[in-house]
């Protein structure tokens, strides 16, 4: 849940817009077929659980655990980490997320990252993901489990 900006921003600005960040990320994971729900703030590294229903899914074995990371249009070079990067496992998963403008007038983007890539893609001492350094996981929600096909069509896919 952290703003990458150029410009100073207030510690409430900063706030606000990761959990901006959160709900579309829960809101896009919903759109798709999936049961998202945010975490309380004492799940360290962790703000999206996410599972297929049960008709979909009967084992279970289709879930996540998403760190969200967002940034607005005035950090587009990066994405800061604020700290230590905690999930590891096969089924944790960052979503970069870019809100765009302040004034609402671009879509949010979404950058679908395996733990274990956004591990080894940090820099600056592991403070940042660099845009670049990620651009093939733009819109990769398929990373998370696939969709299937009925969800695929309401999602635009």
């Amino acid at each position: 849940m952290t703003l990458t900006t150029s410009h100073p921003t207030t510690h409430g600005q900063r706030i606000r817009t990761g959990i901006a960040g959160e709900f579309f990320v829960a809101g896009e994971l919903t759109r798709r077929g999936w049961i998202a729900t945010l975490t309380s703030k004492n799940t360290p590294g962790v703000d999206i659980l996410a599972s297929r229903p049960a008709d979909e899914d009967p084992t279970g074995k289709t879930q996540a655990r998403i760190d969200v990371k967002t940034r607005t249009e005035a950090g587009r070079g990066a994405w800061w980490l604020g700290g230590e990067l905690r999930l590891t496992g096969r089924h944790d998963f960052y979503v970069l997320v870019d809100i765009g403008d302040e004034d609402g007038h671009e879509r949010p983007r979404y950058w679908i990252i395996p733990a274990q890539v956004a591990n080894q893609r940090k820099v600056y001492n592991g403070s940042q993901i660099r845009s670049r350094d990620v651009k093939e996981y733009e819109g990769r929600w398929e990373l998370l489990g696939g969709a299937p096909a009925r969800r695929r069509q309401l999602a635009g896919m």
